[in-house]
């Protein structure tokens, strides 16, 4: 399982590549189409221009760097039927349908030993959809160890066990604001709170998913737009720190460095005022 952008052809006799392409080709670009990349901007990163900017280079480094795994995890929290799942569904659109799964149950693709997992064979995006706290407490250290790790075992039925190169990109979806507890100073999750903007069933609103979806259905104008994108600065890595993760790493710091830091910021302020 080689996979690679559109127009890149790999050359070799010995191999037999059981990947089959995105299912659209790379072509020239005439115009850009704003619906997608607005759409992104103003709901996924909430009208956060940096957040927004980070989101699109990394979708612009799924097409252009598919081989690549960027071992870091999205976390889209918020309520129903805001947009958090419509994230997945223009991944799965840019890759092709056959690369990306999604499911309710992080043991569906991480079992426990013996366990089978053929829905992890030739992914290149997955999803956790509506991880409440309990499950993010309970599997967290095996989140981390997948996100991170070189080969996935695949387990298939009436089949040897075999590994594949772990390509695999992370989307966590939740109802929650908490699904999984956060550090400070970790980069392995991004966690954001998408836009409700768009949730009340307004002719407006129904018209406007309805030409995102139809956008999203021909995407082959999107992906070329990305396959274009100068990608050369983004880094996976350097994610900004949203507000929900600012937040989180407040509830979740230790009490005795909590009880540090107030007596250090209350000396400050003690301080300034001689």
């Amino acid at each position: 399982f080689v996979p690679h952008a559109p127009g890149v052809v790999i050359e070799d006799d010995n191999v037999f590549n059981t990947f089959y392409g995105y299912g659209w080709d790379k072509n020239e670009l005439t115009e850009p189409d704003t619906v997608i990349k607005d759409f992104i901007y103003d709901i996924i990163a909430d009208g956060d221009e940096e957040l927004g900017d980070w989101l699109y280079g990394y979708l612009a480094h799924l097409v252009q760097h598919p081989e690549v795994n960027p071992q870091m995890c999205i976390i889209l929290c918020g309520g129903e039927g805001i947009g958090k799942d419509t994230f997945f569904v223009i991944m799965e659109a840019l890759i092709g349908r056959d690369h990306a799964f999604s499911t309710s149950k992080l043991g569906d693709l991480l079992p426990e030993a013996g366990g089978f997992n053929s829905s992890l064979k030739n992914k290149l995006a997955v999803m956790f959809n509506e991880t409440e706290l309990k499950d993010g407490i309970s599997y967290i250290e095996k989140l981390k160890e997948f996100i991170t790790r070189t080969t996935n075992t695949i387990n298939e039925k009436f089949v040897s066990v075999y590994s594949q190169t772990n390509r695999c990109r992370c989307v966590v979806n939740s109802n929650k604001s908490n699904p999984i507890p956060l550090q400070e100073g970790q980069r392995r999750f991004l966690q954001m709170k998408v836009s409700n903007k768009r949730k009340e069933k307004t002719e407006e609103n129904t018209a406007y998913w309805d030409l995102l979806y139809s956008k999203i259905a021909d995407i082959e104008s999107f992906g070329n737009e990305l396959l274009m994108v100068n990608n050369s600065a983004w880094s996976a890595k350097a994610f900004p720190t949203t507000d929900i993760m600012k937040r989180l790493a407040e509830l979740n710091m230790k009490p005795t460095l909590k009880f540090m830091r107030d007596i250090c910021d209350w000396n400050m302020n003690e301080w300034g005022k001689v």
